[in-house]
């Protein structure tokens, strides 16, 4: 999972960037003045549903 998260963050926020260029300037740097200027945060969170159904989880996001 890490490399296809790695991935997904990697080419979003570049695309993300090039849409809506003010995001450069709403990263960490900015806050606290020193380090990467990342869209986003550091870690992730990887887990399982269960046996739940996609409409239950969809139900449960909204």
């Amino acid at each position: 999972p890490f490399k296809i998260i790695h991935k997904l963050k990697g080419n979003t926020s570049i695309q993300l960037r090039r849409c809506f260029p003010d995001l450069k300037y709403l990263g960490y740097k900015q806050h606290f003045g020193s380090g990467f200027d990342n869209l986003w945060a550091r870690g992730y969170y990887c887990g399982s549903a269960g046996h739940v159904s996609q409409e239950q989880v969809k139900r449960y996001i909204q």
